[in-house]
């Protein structure tokens, strides 16, 4: 078991290019997917204990509506939630869109993380805006902000277990 602070002082060692004497090694779990729109029983979440980073994709996009560079539409992270609840207010296109072709999400936590807090689900957003990035060329089509510079060091400091960032993002947004 590791803190997400311990997993973090690892990433910036890596990013500065300092030796690295270990690995974390990480585990995903992850939610089966949920129907993202504003009937869904967000309580539910929060009774699983969800609290970590999510993925909202497109699961049948239509020819003529756009979800961007690939099915995903967003990555984000926090208490699950409350976080994807509130997108319904304050992101009034994700909202549109999931009435237009319907939108599914997934959650992602880590059980190797001691405690479910902010550093942890920051990590895995970063990684999986990092790797989409890499995979598509461009951000989701509702995320505005990049991954830290520093998340591009990720490989060295950490093993993520199958399923890994790469095959996540595969599987929602290929």
């Amino acid at each position: 078991m590791f803190s997400s602070e311990l997993v973090r002082a690892q990433l910036k060692r890596a990013a500065a290019g300092l030796p690295m004497n270990w690995t974390v090694k990480l585990k995903p779990s992850l939610s089966r997917p949920r129907i993202y729109d504003p009937y869904t029983d967000f309580n539910a979440i929060r009774n699983d204990g969800w609290y970590g980073c999510y993925v909202i994709y497109a699961p049948d996009p239509q020819p003529k509506v756009s979800t961007g560079p690939s099915r995903i539409v967003y990555i984000g992270k926090g208490q699950i939630d409350v976080r994807i609840r509130s997108h319904l207010t304050t992101k009034p296109e994700l909202l549109r869109l999931s009435h237009k072709i319907g939108l599914k999400f997934v959650a992602i936590t880590w059980g190797d993380i001691v405690e479910p807090d902010s550093p942890a689900a920051w990590l895995c957003e970063q990684i999986l805006l990092h790797e989409h990035k890499s995979m598509f060329n461009s951000l989701p089509k509702f995320n505005k902000q990049g991954p830290t510079s520093e998340i591009i060091a990720w490989r060295r400091a950490l093993r993520w277990s199958k399923p890994g960032p790469k095959a996540i993002l595969a599987r929602y947004g290929s």
